[in-house]
């Protein structure tokens, strides 16, 4: 691809420039999408218009109502105190106002866990939430409880794929049509509700199931095959809702657009559906300000999400033209205004996140302490690293674990594991917000077959995120970067096997070899044990020396190893890329340089530059 970047003192001819850029050209067209990087912003700065419409969107919050990190995990957060500002500064300023979330908002702290979501509930319609979907960790406390707290929101909850397969009936609105005053004039926005299947293959299976283990609930077609069935309801939605005059169609998608399960990505359903013109995404924890994809017809859709835990609030403007055409566009928010913070809904809405805080003060006991920071994000770049590599945090938590069980090897995927720990003392809430889901760890029988089938499975999407990527203790092993998977699974992506060779090599256990048909201890999540966790289906058949029912907690653990410490964490976890447990390497080499997929941007942005090149030269030309 660089040899294609247009250098005009090295091209001899106009023929030559022509070439160059329509290959160039051609190139671009081929890419689904082109993405604009998000810039420190207010609402004020993006400028919007009188009589636009405003969608004020939050994905991914976790559990991250305020700016307190002790009690949220994260102290960038904008808070849903900020939300509510924006939601009554766009009311002021524009046409009209709908504040939607994309999922995974009710668990992920403490106010969440303590709660089991009721307070996020309460908090979300103080907020003044309009339209909600359900994410994967909607279904955290089970099924009941999630329906339990839908009918105590204030906001319509909305899913065209979320099914009762023993009513064959829809369980919330496919979607909902918003009619706005603009200058008088009616303009109509539908909104259409699109939940993630990765909730059969990485959330608690038992959830959609009855007692007998038959399916109850399906996110894809009646007979649970691959979400393309899910396409045509899609489809389907869209159709009507622009039979019934949608000016435009806005998806809420609960879907990611990296890391995820192949065919099930947002960029899947713009691409084999016509008709949205913004889809506004959640679940994979992306920064995207705006991507520019392309739908079946060819024509441009907006791709946006907010990252996660409120650090920004997405705004979505849609201006009506008066040929009939639509401008929009997607910006994200990090920072608030003075006159925001002083807003009566900022004001509520952060006395009742206050006053839901005071009550788990109690919590704030002091554990221990660290001389260091523990990450799961980069803290120069504010990367997440958790998912694609070894941290100091995945460390420290499974040496905790393998000491707690005295087990010969512990796992712990990146995708439990949900906040940095900061230096200095270290309190039960810290662990909790490290932590969120009380998890139960159990300790396995396994083979070490067994063990290289699931660390296969884990690194199986690299270099893209993934939540099933395992941090370990007792255990190294190196990834082959330059060798594609071989991993085989169902259409629930769930585990079958592994048809290759295989990208995980040199595992060892201790200082010895892993051997294929030893039995080894493993402690490790119950979920991926009992409820084939993020597709790990090779564990369910193990013996369990430690039961599900002994009610071994995470954060018990961590306390547990952090007394067997003195208390302060050791100068072995200060290295933020942890201590060599994982090694990303190219065949035939030693590197250890890990690394993301490059980004197209810079050749695209040749690419367009060259096209416009190309264009004026053949009008001067003629």
């Amino acid at each position: 691809m660089g040899n294609l970047i247009c250098n005009i003192r090295n091209l001899s001819s106009i023929r030559n420039i022509r070439k160059t850029c329509l290959a160039l050209w051609a190139v671009m067209l081929l890419l689904p999408c082109m993405t604009v990087y998000a810039a420190d912003k207010t609402f004020e700065d993006i400028g919007v218009q009188p009589d636009s419409i405003t969608v004020i969107y939050t994905n991914d919050i976790h559990g991250g109502i305020s700016n307190e990190e002790p009690y949220s995990g994260s102290s960038k957060s904008l808070g849903l105190h900020g939300v509510a500002a924006l939601r009554q500064e766009a009311a002021d300023r524009t046409a009209g106002v709908t504040l939607v979330d994309l999922g995974d908002a009710i668990q992920g702290s403490i106010v969440c866990s303590q709660s089991k979501g009721e307070d996020m509930i309460r908090l979300m319609n103080q907020a003044g939430y309009d339209f909600q979907i359900p994410g994967n960790h909607e279904f955290d406390f089970g099924t009941n409880r999630f329906l339990e707290l839908m009918g105590k929101a204030d906001a319509r909850y909305l899913a065209v794929n979320f099914k009762d397969l023993r009513t064959h009936s829809q369980i919330m609105d496919p979607y909902a049509m918003v009619s706005y005053d603009v200058d008088g004039r009616p303009f109509k926005v539908a909104y259409i509700g699109i939940v993630t299947p990765e909730n059969i293959s990485k959330g608690v299976i038992s959830n959609f199931q009855d007692d007998s283990g038959n399916y109850i609930y399906s996110f894809y077609g009646e007979d649970l095959n691959r979400f393309y069935q899910a396409i045509q309801a899609i489809q389907g939605s869209i159709d009507s809702a622009r039979r019934e005059g949608a000016d435009y169609v806005v998806a809420l998608g609960h879907l990611g657009d990296e890391g995820i399960t192949p065919g099930w990505s947002s960029v899947d359903v713009i691409q084999n559906t016509r008709g949205i013109g913004a889809f506004l995404d959640g679940h994979a924890h992306s920064v995207l300000e705006q991507r520019i994809c392309r739908d079946l017809d060819g024509k441009d859709v907006l791709l946006s999400s907010t990252g996660t835990k409120l650090e920004n609030i997405g705004v979505l403007t849609i201006q009506g033209k008066a040929d009939g055409t639509v401008a929009a566009s997607t910006h994200l928010v990090n920072r608030m205004t003075d006159r925001e913070m002083q807003l009566e809904a900022y004001k509520e809405t952060k006395q009742l996140t206050d006053s839901i805080q005071q009550q788990y003060g109690h919590l704030i006991v002091k554990e221990g302490t660290s001389p260091y920071s523990l990450y799961i994000y980069a803290p120069d770049t504010g990367k997440r690293l958790i998912r694609n590599q070894e941290t100091n945090l995945g460390d420290f938590i499974t040496d905790a674990f393998r000491y707690g069980l005295n087990a010969d090897v512990a796992f712990s995927a990146g995708g439990n594991i949900r906040a940095d720990l900061e230096s200095g003392d270290i309190t039960y809430l810290d662990i909790m917000n490290v932590l969120p889901w009380d998890s139960i760890i159990v300790k396995l029988e396994v083979t070490g077959q067994q063990l290289l089938d699931c660390l296969e499975m884990g690194s199986r999407l690299w270099p893209e995120q993934c939540g099933g990527f395992m941090q370990t203790s007792g255990l190294t092993y190196e990834i082959l970067t330059d060798r594609e998977s071989s991993v085989v699974t169902t259409e629930d992506g769930l585990f079958k096997r592994v048809d290759g060779e295989y990208r995980v090599r040199n595992v060892q256990v201790g200082n010895e070899a892993l051997d294929l048909n030893r039995t080894y201890t493993l402690a490790i999540d119950k979920y991926y044990y009992q409820s084939d966790g993020d597709g790990m289906t090779m564990f369910k058949e193990c013996n369990a020396l430690v039961k599900p029912e002994d009610r071994v907690l995470d954060h018990d653990l961590i306390i547990k190893y952090l007394s067997y410490l003195g208390g302060t964490v050791p100068a072995e976890y200060k290295d933020v890329n942890g201590q060599g447990r994982i090694r990303l390497v190219k065949e035939g080499t030693v590197s250890t340089e890990g690394g993301a997929k490059e980004s197209m941007l810079p050749y695209m942005v040749r690419a367009a530059a060259c096209a416009q090149l190309y264009a004026s030269l053949i009008s001067n030309t003629n």
